[in-house]
């Protein structure tokens, strides 16, 4: 969370939006870091309600602890492999919404959300990348990179959303 919003911050005081739009700004960035977490309760409710992660998370939501639900469905991401919004085909489509927002929106809370969603999309990415040397949104679909060109995948991602924040 602590690198999108660092980007987020890089992005402003390049463009030095230092006004009461700024605030929109942000707030749209906050819903936009929460929303891949969103993609878990899709999994619990919707896509795989009887698995066992699930059925232990909804456990706790029917208790009222949807913090530790959260949390539970988070730490065990692992063993959930049917997450919606954690794959190349939604990413590449968020990518080109977020694209059309920028440049066309007028809605700087538009504009928070869709850069803050996607780069947490992308840091997620990273994180996988750096942690376990793998990209496994790409791997889900049989698409295999050597560690070269996941650099590559990785950076032209990097650029490529840093362009979009500058366009907004």
């Amino acid at each position: 969370m602590s690198l999108t919003l660092s980007y987020l911050l890089i992005l402003v005081i390049i463009k030095r939006q230092f006004n009461v739009s700024l605030l929109e700004f942000f707030a749209g960035a906050v819903l936009g870091l929460v929303l891949p977490y969103l993609d878990y309760f899709v999994y619990a409710f919707v896509t795989a309600p009887k698995d066992n992660v699930s059925v232990k998370a909804l456990g706790e939501i029917r208790q009222r602890k949807i913090i530790s639900a959260l949390g539970t469905l988070y730490y065990d991401s692992g063993v959930i492999k049917d997450l919606i919004f954690h794959t190349i085909y939604f990413y590449i489509t968020l990518v080109a919404f977020t694209f059309w927002v920028v440049t066309s929106s007028g809605s700087y809370f538009g504009r928070g959300l869709a850069l803050a969603f996607t780069f947490h999309l992308f840091v997620i990415q990273l994180s996988d990348f750096m942690n376990f040397g793998t990209l496994s949104w790409l791997t889900k679909y049989n698409i295999s990179l050597d560690r070269e060109r996941k650099l590559w995948y990785l950076g032209g991602n990097f650029v490529l959303l840093f362009f979009l924040g500058l366009l907004g």
